[in-house]
């Protein structure tokens, strides 16, 4: 804005100075106050050519150490800068214009390291050493880069940081190779110009002399010894199996000048390379070299000097290799000519037994010799064999029950158990159950009834089992039907059942029902004791129709023929009598019926019995007076008999009726007065009366029965 001081235009700085270093500028300048001194300066600062590195105010001060927000670039990088003046006039700023012309200036270049040179070179190392280099007073501490590689364009360069030292070794290198390096020195993020470069060489390394291997041999092993070499710090064994080295390698690393291959078959040939070791690097061209361990011939096979039923014996010559004779032997035995799937058994001495085996098989051996851990080849193969177990005789089966046959046989030697089998195919083909067993006889049970049953047994020892004997056959017995199934005692309520008892039975299966012939009967297993069964709780004239079967275990006879019981019912009485018909009583009678403990007698106005009077009598009362009628009436009168709450038909309906009451006879009154008169009559002569109704003229009155 204008300038509120003068009318001249404000001064802007002047005579701009710097002092430069790697990475800082301390900036400077002159100016000439105007009427008053300026607030603060505004510098700018850039990089090349543009101000776009900062801007910034200084305050009074015509100076400003400057270092951009991280520091300056230092090797030779371009930079200027420019001022202007700023007032404050009562909160208002003012300023000048920027400096005519900027200065410009070019940073600091780090030094190279200098003085790069090798020492102590070994087979995978060298040290490389320089001079220090300070930068801006660090001294010896700063930090270096040093670079190696076995191109000389550099295309296969390591990089290595060194901090506070001027010096590094340079190690797991490859022997026997020129290696290129250099040095640069390292500022913050930047670094100097890489120095001269320099070269070095690694040693070689030799294997070790063929002259000095030994070997010294056993039947196992093979202790290999070869002289130091110089420089070597270990050495690697290749060990091959195969005379032109076309195998896979066992190798091994070994920090000493010796080694022991132990483990070995006699006989074993083993080929060997020999390296020098100096840390990561070996020798180029190996020492070569063979042995072979010491060895047995082939024994002769075994041979077999005595058998039995489960053993075998054997012996073999005594196995020698020059001067060391067999000190123990490998027995392979096995079932089959397979020495893959042979028993191996330890023997001192040159017989064995092999015990255990099974008879009647063929078995073979083979012998193998050792000495001290030094085995010798396993000889051809010897066959044996095992004699033949004997045959168990069946000498007796008998049946007594349906379901059980006892079996015998005869004891043969060396069985200690047998093996039976039986079955209803006499081909055993099916329907075939295998038992074991100690002794020689034997009880089956749970069989079939009225069955014939094959049998064969043979004996076992130890697993083996003997041919099976000659099969013999035996039938199981029938089981008989109860008999003579029957009324035992019948009732009006219950009704009891009983049957002859059978043998063998375990049990009775007694069945019931309401109809003849039913398949559905309800079956009441019976107790083998018990040869009667008792049904209660009936009515009267109740039918039940009954079959049994006996059981023995689970067999079953056949079921009996069916018989019919009934319980007892009260017939429909006869016989009754009405007579003596009187004005309030009829005399009634009847024939006694057969199993009645009570009557019940019923008499009603109405043949209907719609409202009937009943009585009660004991079995014992044919007769009885019924009273309380009325005169001049029929009754109709039945009976019936009663046990206990159960009651017969009724008899057929009998009718009588009862006498007319008699007319009295009047007799002349007396007392005769103005008022009245008193009336007189004669009963009637029945003795019924109770009282009498007169009647005057048409009113009837009371009077009282007067003779």
């Amino acid at each position: 804005m204008d300038n509120p001081f003068s009318t001249e235009t404000l001064n802007a700085p002047t005579s701009l100075l710097y002092e430069v270093g790697y990475d800082t500028a301390r900036l400077k300048w002159n100016h000439q106050f105007d009427h008053v001194a300026p607030v603060s300066f505004e510098v700018l600062f850039e990089e090349s050519s543009r101000f776009d590195q900062g801007e910034f105010r200084t305050g009074g001060s015509t100076e400003a150490f400057f270092t951009t927000p991280n520091d300056l670039v230092p090797n030779s990088t371009a930079y200027k800068y420019t001022v202007r003046a700023v007032y404050d006039e009562a909160g208002q700023m003012y300023y000048s214009d920027y400096t005519a012309l900027s200065a410009e200036f070019l940073t600091v270049d780090l030094a190279v390291p200098a003085d790069l040179s090798s020492s102590e070179e070994t087979i995978d190392a060298f040290r490389a050493t320089w001079s220090a280099v300070d930068y801006q007073g660090l001294g010896s501490s700063g930090d270096y880069m040093v670079q190696y590689a076995t191109q000389a364009d550099w295309s296969d360069s390591v990089n290595v940081l060194v901090s506070g030292a001027t010096e590094v070794l340079l190690d797991n290198l490859s022997k026997s190779t020129t290696y290129y390096y250099r040095v640069k020195g390292l500022f913050k993020e930047y670094a100097s110009a890489w120095s001269s470069t320099k070269q070095a060489q690694t040693l070689g390394l030799h294997s070790p002399d063929p002259s000095t291997v030994t070997v010294d041999l056993t039947f196992n092993s093979m202790q290999l010894n070869w002289g130091l070499v110089a420089d070597a710090t270990a050495y690697r064994l290749a060990i091959y199996e195969e005379s032109d080295y076309s195998d896979e390698p066992v190798v091994l690393e070994l920090s000493a000048n010796a080694y022991l291959l132990q483990s070995l078959q006699p006989g074993t040939y083993r080929h060997f390379r020999l390296y020098s070791r100096f840390g990561n690097e070996y020798s180029d061209v190996p020492t070569a070299f063979a042995a072979q361990t010491l060895f047995f011939g082939q024994p002769m096979p075994p041979a077999v000097v005595g058998n039995d039923y489960t053993l075998i014996s054997l012996n073999w010559p005594t196995v020698s290799a020059g001067e060391f004779e067999a000190e123990n032997y490998t027995l392979y035995w096995s079932q089959t000519n397979d020495l893959s799937a042979a028993v191996a058994i330890p023997v001192y001495g040159n017989n064995q037994t092999i015990t255990a085996l099974t008879p009647e098989s063929a078995y073979y051996f083979w012998i193998q010799a050792h000495y001290q851990g030094h085995s010798s080849p396993i000889s051809e193969v010897r066959e044996g064999f095992t004699k033949t177990l004997e045959i168990p005789l069946i000498t007796g089966s008998n049946s007594t029950k349906p379901d059980e046959i006892i079996l015998s046989w005869s004891m043969v030697p060396y069985s200690n158990a047998y093996e039976l089998e039986y079955s209803t195919d006499e081909n055993f083909n099916t329907d075939v159950n295998v038992l074991n067993v100690s002794g020689n006889t034997y009880t089956f049970n749970s069989l079939k009834k009225n069955t014939t049953y094959y049998f064969r047994v043979r004996g076992i020892f130890e697993g083996n089992r003997s041919a099976y004997s000659v099969v013999k056959e035996q039938a199981t017995i029938d089981l008989p039907t109860p008999e003579n199934l029957r009324e035992k005692a019948v009732d009006f309520y219950s009704m009891e059942v009983e049957w002859d008892a059978v043998t063998p039975v375990t049990s009775y299966t007694l069945y019931i029902s309401g109809t003849a012939n039913n398949a559905s009967a309800t079956p009441v297993s019976i107790p083998s004791g018990q040869t009667r069964y008792l049904i209660s709780d009936l009515s009267p004239g109740t039918d039940r129709f009954f079959r049994i079967r006996a059981n023995h275990n689970a067999e079953t006879s056949e079921v009996s023929a069916e018989i019919k019981l009934s319980t007892l019912i009260l017939v429909e009485p006869t016989g009754l009598k009405l007579e003596n018909a009187q004005y309030n009583a009829i005399d009634a009678s009847w024939e006694a019926v057969n199993l009645a403990n009570e009557y019940e007698l019923q008499w009603a106005t109405d043949n209907n019995f719609s409202s009937p009077k009943s009585v009660t009598l004991s079995a014992s009362s044919l007769a009885h007076t019924i009273t309380d009628l009325d005169p001049n009436q029929p009754y109709f009168v039945r009976f019936r008999a009663k046990v206990g709450g159960y009651y017969s038909q009724f008899s057929g309906i009998e009718q009588l009726n009862t006498s007319a009451l008699a007319l009295p006879v009047i007799a002349a009154g007396d007392n005769i007065t103005a008022s009245g008169f008193r009336a007189n009559w004669a009963a009637s002569g029945m003795g019924y009366e109770t009282e009498y109704e007169i009647w005057l003229g048409k009113v009837p009155l009371l009077g009282e029965n007067r003779p």
